[in-house]
């Protein structure tokens, strides 16, 4: 059945990670009991294996968890199906790509739903020897594990705790940037996060959500992508297809940069192209980029049609399939359906903006969106916080918002100057730019990149 099918991965997932993850194995061994805490044999002796590794090194067996293995079976004599399952696990483990949070939380709600149906069973059991009283207080004695999310943490006992405050592993960037750009970025392309671009219209931010949608899949992340009404699944695709291949739709001569000069002013040069991009070679071209894997879920709806509580539902239909986004981009906010319930426009911004951030938290992804800059922003030269549209609580919402600052002049040559507008954890300057130049008939906004304490032009 598809649900066992979906148990036996999750079971597997969590003890990959207890194995391999020194934050996930940690916050476990706090809460193992004697016998272990999976209704699957071989789970509770591989992780149990795990925790007393733990316990004793302070750190993972990893792969010598096969060493674990063959002291094991060569001193016990296992049954042979026992054996056979634990040797099949161990020689198909690798490290989890997943946040560790993530899997707490998995592991969390697994080991609640084996607590929750072995305190069932054993008050039917009570029920049938005609003992209510006993089937009630088994009942109402069962005590939730919290791992993940809202789990109690003591500071002044628990190490492990600091250990994840500051492993930077947590915090690695989920795409990358070419030159100062990545440095720009430094700290706000991770998990848990909700950036967003801000421009006015035709300023580029779909081709900038598309950008680091294929960024995100060229460094084997999964990417959920929900196309909210502006451009469309063809749009979408051609897109996508033109940066694979790095060739436009149509036939035709185009400005690729090459760098700048001196005075800052973008250096290009023509390509011919004879023949425009078709579905064959995009779609060859696109498979050659992903390696054939499923990363990239694509999802498109008419304009005010989705919703934030929808696209939860679809990822957790996916989660549960074994797809788990690690971005998850929406093009883009503005046009998105009022969250149910709210009749106010303004409040309608403030409860998407806030579900936006859960969504981010909740999965244990970076989430990316657009959102358009308001009128006055049209004669500004640099976008700034008071250039927001709707509801400024937005800028509250986010982890950081992004401004896409592109002049007439610019417009016409692929050239973008990207500012934070605000920014949460890390220090910013609304006046520090970083100019870019690209090539949108291949669909890349940013292929040279040029900072302001930094002249040399460099290539992305």
């Amino acid at each position: 059945m598809r649900v066992e099918h979906y148990q036996g991965d999750v079971i597997r997932r969590i003890v990959a990670a207890i194995a391999t993850d020194r934050i996930v194995c940690s916050r476990i061994a706090s809460q193992w009991r004697t016998g272990g805490l999976f209704d699957c044999n071989w789970a509770n002796l591989v992780a149990g294996w795990c925790i007393n590794f733990f316990r004793k090194y302070g750190d993972v067996p990893g792969l010598r968890l096969r060493e674990l293995f063959i002291d094991w079976a060569s001193k016990s004599n296992p049954p042979r199906e026992l054996a056979e399952n634990v040797e099949a696990f161990i020689a198909g483990l690798k490290p989890e790509s997943f946040a560790s949070t993530y899997i707490l939380d998995l592991a969390g709600r697994y080991f609640n739903r084996v607590r929750v149906r072995s305190a069932i069973e054993e008050a039917e059991a009570f029920l049938e020897q005609d003992n209510p009283d006993s089937a009630r207080q088994v009942l109402i004695s069962i005590d939730k594990l919290e791992l993940g999310q809202g789990a109690l943490v003591k500071p002044a006992e628990d190490f492990t705790v600091w250990q994840e405050a500051f492993d930077d592993e947590q915090q690695k960037p989920l795409l990358r940037y070419p030159g100062i750009l990545d440095d720009f970025f430094r700290g706000a392309m991770v998990r848990d996060n909700l950036i967003s671009f801000m421009a006015p219209d035709k300023s580029g931010k779909t081709m900038w959500l598309i950008d680091a949608a294929f960024r995100a899949i060229r460094n084997r992340r999964k990417v959920a992508y929900f196309e909210c009404g502006d451009l469309g699944q063809r749009g979408v695709l051609i897109r996508i297809g033109c940066r694979a291949a790095r060739k436009p739709r149509w036939p035709g001569t185009y400005q690729y940069p090459i760098g700048f000069s001196e005075d800052g002013q973008v250096l290009t040069k023509s390509i011919t192209f004879d023949e425009g991009l078709d579905d064959v070679e995009a779609y060859e071209s696109y498979r050659d980029i992903c390696r054939g894997a499923d990363l990239l879920r694509l999802s498109c709806y008419p304009n005010s049609t989705l919703s934030v509580r929808m696209a939860s539902e679809m990822l957790h239909d996916w989660e549960r399939e074994g797809w788990v986004a690690d971005v998850v981009i929406f093009d883009y906010a503005d046009i998105m359906a009022p969250p149910y319930g709210t009749q106010d426009t303004l409040e309608q911004i403030d409860v998407l903006w806030k579900e936006l951030r859960r969504l981010s938290q909740e999965f244990h992804c970076l989430v990316l969106t657009a959102t358009q800059a308001s009128a006055e922003a049209y004669r500004a030269s640099v976008l700034k916080r008071y250039h927001f549209s709707g509801r400024k609580t937005k800028l509250a919402h986010v982890n950081g918002m992004i401004g896409l600052n592109v002049s007439d002049e610019n417009r016409a040559k692929n050239v973008t100057q990207l500012n934070w507008i605000v920014r949460r954890e890390d220090r910013y300057d609304e006046r520090y730019l970083v100019t870019v130049a690209g090539c949108w008939a291949i669909a890349n906004p940013c292929i040279r990149v040029l900072g302001p304490e930094n002249r040399k032009a460099q290539q992305g």
